[in-house]
């Protein structure tokens, strides 16, 4: 175990930024942090926070990048979902859904004197560049997508191919400098519809039902300059065929979001 932990990645990062919004009565909490962020107070230290797994497994991801992306998109998750278990944050139990999407074991036994209702409890993370994102909300399925608003070649492409007739008009009536700022919002909120229900970027250009009645978007406040994050929240809180089967701390980097537009499948 040592010499895991001295391979592991020393991954700090500065005080998580917190937002939040209400969707159908229910409050869905937001945290975003700074990925090597310098030590602070109020930052959080990743070995301190992640599990023996976590940190066997991010040893095992090749590129640098993806180990610490990886190690803290895992440490906010455990922080956040720690203050509502009443639980230390490496013991949160964690594991892995259909198609890589992370989630808690309701099968735990431990995890019941926790918190009266912990299968209602959701989560899901996403980052990109040097920040890192997670939603938590009681009652609701979430998802979210944080993405680095950086110019892309494919943009115009992919709008053809993802968005919806309305969306590519929204894109049109954008301003030259407001363009790439807009498809972003866009994209980001289709992948957090997608992240919420655990499909996966296979299901990113599918009709969207419309807003209000059983799904709702948030653009979140506390993501740093030069970035867009969206969290969805869903009134259906429907679980996967394979969450109680499903095999604790089983995260590969198959599961990992890379945080990139078009790159990832589940956070």
């Amino acid at each position: 175990m040592t010499a895991v932990m001295d391979a592991a990645p020393e991954v700090v990062l500065g005080a998580p930024r917190a937002d939040s919004f209400t969707a159908f009565g229910r409050r869905v909490e937001i945290w975003v942090a700074d990925i090597g962020a310098a030590p602070g107070p109020d930052g959080l230290r990743a070995g301190e926070l992640t599990s023996r797994a976590e940190a066997e497994r991010a040893v095992r991801i090749g590129a640098p990048s993806g180990r610490v992306r990886h190690t803290a998109g895992r440490a906010l998750a455990r922080w956040a979902l720690a203050s509502r278990l009443g639980c230390p944050p490496a013991e949160v139990p964690l594991v892995i859904g259909r198609n890589g999407r992370p989630e808690l074991s309701v099968s735990d036994g431990d995890l019941w004197k926790y918190e009266q209702n912990p299968a209602d409890i959701d989560f899901n993370l996403s980052h990109a560049g040097d920040q890192v994102a997670v939603a938590v909300a009681h009652g609701l399925r979430v998802g979210i997508d944080i993405e680095r608003v950086t110019g892309r070649p494919n943009v115009t492409g992919l709008a053809e191919r993802v968005f919806s007739a309305a969306e590519r008009g929204l894109l049109a009536a954008a301003a030259p400098d407001g363009y790439l700022a807009r498809w972003y919002r866009i994209w980001t909120t289709r992948e957090a519809y997608v992240k919420a229900y655990g499909t996966g970027l296979s299901g990113i250009a599918d009709a969207l039902p419309d807003p209000g009645a059983d799904w709702l978007a948030h653009e979140v406040r506390s993501a740093a300059p030069g970035y867009t994050a969206t969290a969805v929240a869903c009134r259906d809180h429907r679980r996967t065929e394979s969450r109680t089967r499903s095999r604790a701390e089983g995260f590969t980097e198959t599961a990992e979001s890379s945080g990139e537009t078009g790159t990832a499948t589940q956070s």
